[in-house]
């Protein structure tokens, strides 16, 4: 098995195959490798090849940047006469298409149309597909779109081409599968019990459908299903058909890759990364796996022998390729001896297995542990925030031992090493880069409360009808604010409380406009909404001072200064939300953009922030705030490794089992699963 690694932190992968060419999905940019044929010796099955074996193998050719931000889905147009090398084209969650040729660095086309992320791109026939969070598909040619697929009631994870008559299918998170012709929709597969994640259409032209009900279905066009094949225990996210355009390979959550030969899973490959979230088949028949540990894996497949037609046991029976066995060993401080590790998931505890070796451990790295190989004792040290397979790779150098242990070295470090545990990955739910803003509001009850109001208030407060109508502006964001609108602001914003509301309610909108943000946004300012905070007797005047709070992220110095004043405001907003309930949303979209802004590399106070949302989260039981708040936590860990560090030593763990009787369906569900996974002791 060969190992790639991008050093620029990836989080998701994708494929694009032709004739060994391949990409892989990055933040904002992707890289691109073209493959060396091996001549190694293997039976028919794929095996796991070191990538050290030989230089003759992958190496950095292009790297593709201009999307703004993650690109989501990748796929390969033919050669034609305007780009003769072919095109690369890449959907990206800034809502564009990007097309990029193997001479530009930079995009050479941007297509736009959707609405949200493009998750999923396919071509052929001269045309290609998109698929988007937004719920539709895009047909196109060429630059142009020439058809809009409305109908699914969720994100269109998967699209493919149809060979013949004109069709195109696509596959959703409303468990479906559609078949369009010409822009219309005329028929519904139904079936799957979960999202539907990958399409390919086979040689005969029937289709084979993966979903994260950890089924794969077999239909034909007319919509029957032929066949249901079940061996994956988790999520399936990728489906890619083997040369013979009949067999398929398909790989998820339960991190492994299944290979399928007339209809049975004939192989399973185990590789020790979280989630594997692509799968597709090279031209020299070697798979490629795009992982949530930062790598890809090509998996070869070699030329055969005898046995070529046969598995490595001399039939087709399902199978794992076993490792090669080892124990492992930690010092006991309180026995003062190294005593056996458990190793498998199935092995029981051996405490009462001591080696008789009386040295002490080194304490030259965080962790240190005896392996014992062959009957030989062989001593590993690593630190907590190195790469498991650095470590794993190393060990086998350094001692000269066969690749084929790299997979339980790694099992071993990540499962029996707690503090080595990998971080929260990229997943549909977080990390989050938009804050969260409370845009919407009645604005006629609005400007009929002030002029309302402005008779109650006394004298000096009081705002002429003509310059309310002058301050109503505000609410459109204008890009020049005169001196008489922050006058009349500076003054309704000190009413009374009884009367305050309406003012708080225009200031919430007005928040945002760079003028009114360049005047109100100093410490006075912040102290004042602080002070209303803690001294109102009115829960709405608590609630509109959170949510100024959140749209002033909205604006760059209003960001700065909430980070400037973190201590301050989260201290202040915890107390509120201790007190009454009625906070508890403005509350958690609070900590939602305070993560956001820690992920967008502003200067966030991770200890304090940590401490604030655990007391926060106690409290909580509304499932919508609890969801942003688990949003919240992904995206600040995937930002931070200290965040998941401190998150751990708090024990969110056991914050989050007493939230899941609050969420037991919905996304807030869905969210906290992650999490309970990424956090588990």
């Amino acid at each position: 098995m060969i190992r790639l690694k991008d050093r620029l932190d990836l989080n998701e992968y994708n494929k694009f195959v032709s004739d060994g060419l391949f990409t892989i999905r990055s933040s904002d940019k992707f890289w691109c490798g073209r493959h060396k044929t091996n001549p190694y010796e293997i039976h028919e099955d794929y095996r796991r090849i070191d990538s050290r074996m030989s230089e003759n193998k992958y190496k950095d050719e292009y790297v593709f940047m201009g999307a703004k931000k993650f690109i989501g889905s990748l796929c390969a147009l033919p050669e034609s006469t305007q780009f003769p090398e072919g095109l690369i084209l890449a959907g990206s969650h800034d809502c564009a298409i990007y097309g990029f040729t193997l001479t530009s660095k930079e995009p050479v086309m941007k297509l736009l149309g959707h609405s949200d992320a493009v998750c999923s791109l396919s071509a052929g026939f001269g045309l290609f597909v998109s698929g988007s969070w937004d719920g539709t598909a895009r047909v196109w040619s060429g630059q142009q779109c020439t058809a809009v697929l409305e109908g699914h009631g969720q994100t269109v994870w998967a699209t493919e081409v149809y060979p013949l008559q004109n069709m195109i299918l696509t596959g959703s998170a409303d468990k479906t599968i559609r078949i369009w012709r010409q822009g219309s929709c005329e028929n519904v597969l139904y079936g799957h019990t979960d999202c539907v994640r990958g399409l390919v259409i086979t040689k005969d032209m029937n289709i084979l459908s993966c979903s994260n009900d950890a089924t794969i279905r077999l239909w034909s066009i007319q919509g029957q299903c032929l066949n249901i094949f079940q061996s994956h225990e988790n999520y399936i996210y990728s489906i890619t058909l083997l040369n013979d355009g009949v067999d398929f390979a398909t790989c998820g959550e339960d991190e492994k890759i299944k290979i399928w030969k007339k209809g049975k899973c004939v192989q399973t490959i185990h590789i020790p990364s979280k989630t594997l979230w692509s799968i597709a088949c090279l031209a020299n028949g070697d798979l490629a796996v795009g992982c949530s540990d930062g790598a890809v894996y090509i998996i070869g497949k070699g030329t055969g022998d005898d046995s070529a037609n046969n598995g490595p046991h001399g039939d087709d029976s399902n199978y794992m390729e076993i490792a090669p066995q080892f124990n492992g060993y930690e010092w006991d401080s309180l026995k003062k001896r190294w005593v056996k590790v458990k190793i498998g998931d199935g092995e029981e505890s051996s405490d009462d297995v001591e080696l008789e070796l009386t040295e002490k451990p080194l304490k030259l790295k965080d962790f240190e542990h005896y392996l014992e190989i062959d009957g030989e004792l062989c001593k590993i040290m690593f630190n907590k925030n190195e790469d498991p397979y650095e470590v794993a790779m190393a060990f086998i150098a350094e001692h000269k031992l066969s690749s084929s242990y790299l997979n339980g070295f790694m099992d071993y470090i990540i499962k029996n090493c707690a503090s080595s545990k990998l971080p929260l990955c990229y997943n549909e739910f977080f990390p989050i880069q938009k804050y969260y803003r409370y845009l919407n509001a009645n604005v006629a009850g609005l400007k009929a409360k002030l002029l309302e109001f402005t008779n109650f208030v006394s004298k000096p407060q009081h705002i002429p009808p003509p310059k309310i109508e002058n301050l109503m502006l505000l609410v459109d964001f204008p890009e020049e604010v005169t001196e008489e609108q922050l006058q009349s602001l500076d003054i309704v914003i000190s009413w009374d409380d009884e009367y305050l509301f309406p003012a708080l309610d225009l200031l919430r909108l007005a928040v945002r406009c760079e003028g009114v943000g360049a005047r109100i946004g100093n410490p006075p300012f912040i102290n004042h909404l602080l002070q209303t905070l803690r001294n109102t007797k009115l829960s709405v005047n608590r609630v509109l001072v959170i949510k100024i709070f959140c749209n002033l992220f909205d604006v760059k110095k209003g960001a700065e200064l909430m980070i400037n004043f973190q201590g301050k405001i989260c201290e202040t907003v915890k107390e509120a939300v201790l007190s009454s309930d009625k906070t508890h949303k403005s509350a958690s979209s609070l900590l939602f953009n305070y993560a956001v802004a820690a992920f967008n590399d502003l200067p966030l106070d991770i200890d304090l922030y940590c401490l604030n949302l655990i007391d926060m989260m106690k409290v909580i039981v509304d499932s919508d705030s609890l969801y942003r708040i688990f949003v919240a936590v992904g995206t600040l860990c995937i930002a931070n490794n200290s965040a998941f560090m401190h998150f751990q030593s708090l024990n969110l763990y056991g914050a989050l089992l007493a939230c899941r009787k609050h969420v037991e369906i919905g996304n807030a569900s869905a969210v906290i699963k992650h999490l309970l996974e990424g956090f588990q002791p």
